[in-house]
């Protein structure tokens, strides 16, 4: 711990249990213009723009290129590089790649795009500072009301607070750390053949595989960040991790009813010594319910606040016209070769580090 006046920095260990993925930043959404995927070799190809333009300039394809990219193609959904470059290069081994991935549980071989992994300006993977920032928010405003503080006095309460809390960035990551993965979507229910606990009913069988790839930091790593705590901050680092912890394992509780679904969906994600305390990223969102939950009487009254609350948020989403919002959870194989197990996402243990 460094203390400096009003200030006291902490360095932190977060580890990461379930996969994690945290969407953004420079290198965002992959169209098929910046990725080949090949559903023989099943090969993910990134493509290395440098690389690809100086190729197009040097075989004289540039213009061709364009024009291709820019008309409509007839009887396709859109522009595919895989079978342009097969039909304009004799050379299949082109030097215009950044990563070539093996990805061996494809479920559906028309990949839409690819979401990547947030990224620094050296194109490697980090943990934003501003990710744990807002999970740990969702904590203390879930400990602010049930201390008796309503929503909107917490909430102000909070933006304030918050001030006096500095998180860094995590320290970045080298791209073996990644891995691509698509997620199932487990659909959130309300008839007499779902499980239910507390509020929450969800049906016994997975939906269908995104037809998209996530770029996914995978589980196992030990990754260090600072957190800076100002004197003018209500909770001592101790307390803060006391709150924090409280808060996601109720949530992890939650969690926990995939168990009785299938024998591949798996929740107890801890390791010795390492139980997760907190969940970032991606699915986050999903979490947010139980800040909810504290406000309710009844589920009747819960299902109406989260109605209320989704409908204004996300218009379109016609969540007015379900019981139950978000209607998904997402699961994920976990990293381990040849286990198929699924996991829930973005789950962490974060403490002092020795």
């Amino acid at each position: 711990m460094k203390k400096l006046g009003h200030l006291k920095t902490y360095k932190m260990k977060l580890t990461t249990l379930s996969p994690i993925f945290i969407g953004g930043g420079e290198f965002s959404d992959l169209s098929k213009l910046q990725y080949i995927y090949n559903p023989e070799t099943k090969e993910l190809k990134i493509i290395d723009e440098a690389k690809f333009m100086s190729f197009l300039k040097r075989t004289n394809l540039l213009d061709k290129f364009v024009n291709y990219v820019s008309n409509p193609q007839p009887n396709k959904k859109g522009p595919n590089l895989l079978d342009w470059i097969n039909q304009n290069s004799k050379n299949k081994d082109l030097d215009i790649y950044k990563r070539v991935e093996k990805l061996d549980n494809i479920t559906n071989r028309n990949l839409n795009y690819v979401r990547s992994f947030i990224k620094d300006k050296n194109g490697k993977p980090y943990i934003p500072g501003s990710s744990i920032k807002g999970a740990i928010k969702t904590a203390l405003l879930a400990n602010l009301i049930k201390e008796g503080l309503n929503i909107t006095t917490a909430e102000e309460y909070l933006k304030e607070q918050m001030r006096f809390l500095h998180i860094t960035d995590s320290k970045s990551q080298p791209t073996s750390t990644l891995m691509y993965r698509q997620t199932a979507h487990q659909q959130m229910i309300s008839d007499e053949n779902s499980m239910k606990k507390g509020f929450l009913r969800i049906d016994k069988k997975l939906m269908n595989v995104d037809n998209n790839l996530k770029e996914m930091l995978r589980e196992g790593l030990v990754i260090y960040f600072d957190i800076t705590i100002d004197n003018n901050f209500k909770y001592d680092l101790e307390t803060l991790l006391s709150i924090i912890s409280d808060f996601y394992s109720e949530v992890y509780e939650e969690n926990k009813i995939l168990n009785a679904i299938s024998k591949r969906l798996k929740t107890n994600i801890n390791v010795p010594n390492c139980i997760p305390n907190i969940n970032i990223g991606g699915q986050s969102g999903f979490n947010t319910k139980v800040v909810l939950k504290v406000l309710s009487t009844s589920e009747v009254d819960y299902i109406r606040r989260k109605k209320e609350i989704l409908s204004k948020s996300f218009k379109k989403h016609g969540h007015n016209a379900t019981i139950i919002a978000p209607r998904c959870l997402r699961v994920v194989e976990r990293f381990k070769e040849n286990d198929k197990t699924l996991m829930p996402l973005g789950w962490c243990n974060i403490s002092i580090a020795e």
